[in-house]
């Protein structure tokens, strides 16, 4: 029998003669049924000829149908898994870009300003007219209180690390100056000098941060989280009066919940790598910091830059102690160290910083953040514990959050990109690239 020596040491001949019936293109289970029944009556004619469907020669066929079906079908799925135009799953969307040096997108946060709105202290403080203002509630622009920017003022300054008129840092976006200042805050109060808030859009409650605030050439934007550090404020003037939004204290709110994972390196293993499986990580914000006993901060590593293809291996930053990030399905994500020759391998013990954040378009409407309350301690000049009490409201809206990058879009724009980084890959690339230099 032909199929019986297919497996001995026969010629070719034997082997064209076994398969030259069978159907090749039989993928579900009733055309591999029909395919069997077909090769028995051919080459089995005279052993099987029991072919109602109580037999027990069917039932076997149709046992070995559904496992070819089975079969069958996974092998098609992991054909297309490996093909971008194909591919379905972001876990497979997501191998495929990276061997582009596409790196995709996580969620984006809703962030902005908030601006104080009122203060108070417990402190014993008294201003020009000899009011004591310890208890007192001093609102921003109050058209009630002639002397409320004295009084603001002079609260204000009992919780600052410094005094008004002494900023950190000055800066002029647009037609708004920035001042930078810090709060003279009880660490304890804010753990990383981040305060937690809700914000209810009526549909949906989100959870929302006030974070430490920096200033850069771009405008306001979080400082690195640091346990040993206060949290910091700006003093804004637009110069269109004390009720404009943009003038007065202000504060930086992001929606999300700030994570803090510590990871342990013993030892020195090149391209080691460190994996977050918490989901709706956003794509902004992200630190690693090195920590000693303490937990204060040793060294605080930089993200290596994506744009123009960099990475780890190639980037024009001359720093070694960089760290990479691999985008994970469901907005996870990894972090990927050096190997020692064009960046630092890292070494004890390490904080990985994250921010998980609603992966979507949300909006927040400016009046679902009002009068929120917060309130923290302080050292007076006398070195008592006092605490003060704010309020804040949003400035604007927020509207720049955005869900994750979609499968589609990596699909449309990863093939794209790859032939924006300046390499030669195709033919058409050696005939052209040369020649735009």
């Amino acid at each position: 029998m032909a199929i019986r020596n297919l497996y001995s040491a026969e010629s070719w001949q034997a082997s064209y003669r076994a398969f030259e019936q069978l159907s090749f293109t039989s993928y579900d289970f009733d055309s591999v049924k029909q395919a069997m029944l077909d090769y028995l009556k051919i080459y089995y004619k005279e052993s099987f000829n029991d072919f109602i469907e109580s037999s027990e020669l069917i039932a076997t066929v149709e046992l070995f149908a559904y496992v070819a079906e089975m079969l069958a079908f996974r092998v098609d799925m992991m054909s297309h898994e490996n093909f971008m135009a194909t591919a379905e799953r972001k876990d497979s969307i997501l191998r495929l870009a990276r061997l582009i040096s596409y790196t995709a997108s996580r969620n984006i946060p809703a962030r902005g300003l908030v601006k104080l709105m009122s203060i108070g202290t417990t402190e014993t403080l008294y201003d020009s007219q000899g009011n004591n203002l310890a208890g007192a509630r001093i609102v921003w622009n109050d058209p009630n209180n002639p002397l409320w920017k004295e009084q603001f003022f002079l609260v204000i300054n009992r919780c600052l690390s410094g005094k008004f008129g002494q900023p950190q840092k000055v800066k002029q976006i647009g037609d708004v100056n920035f001042q930078l200042y810090a709060f003279n805050n009880d660490l304890a109060n804010l753990r990383n000098g981040v305060f937690s808030y809700t914000a209810d859009t009526g549909s949906e409650v989100f959870p929302m941060e006030i974070t430490p605030v920096d200033l850069d050439d771009n405008g306001p934007l979080e400082r690195d989280p640091d346990p040993q550090s206060n949290l910091t404020l700006l003093y804004a003037d637009d110069g269109l009066g004390d009720s404009s939004d943009l003038t007065g204290f202000l504060l930086f709110t992001k929606q999300g919940n700030l994570i803090r994972t510590e990871a342990e390196f013993t030892a020195q293993i090149p391209n080691q790598s460190y994996t977050i499986n918490t989901p709706n990580l956003n794509e902004t914000d992200v630190w690693v910091q090195k920590i000693d006993e303490k937990d204060a901060i040793i060294e605080r590593w930089k993200q290596a830059e994506v744009v123009n293809a960099q990475n780890l291996f190639f980037s024009i930053d001359r720093s070694r102690q960089k760290f990479e990030i691999e985008t994970l399905s469901d907005d996870r994500f990894r972090v990927i160290f050096g190997d020692g020759n064009f960046s630092d391998i890292p070494t004890g013990t390490f904080v990985i910083w994250s921010r998980q954040s609603i992966n979507d378009s949300v909006v927040i409407q400016k009046n679902r953040v009002t009068n929120e309350r917060m309130s923290f301690s302080y050292k007076s000049n006398l070195g008592l514990s006092e605490n003060v009490s704010l309020t804040f409201s949003l400035t604007s809206s927020l509207q720049n959050a955005a869900a994750s990058e979609s499968i589609e879009h990596i699909r449309q724009t990863a093939p794209t990109t790859y032939y924006s980084q300046g390499r030669m890959v195709n033919g058409q690339d050696y005939n052209t690239l040369l020649l735009r230099d």
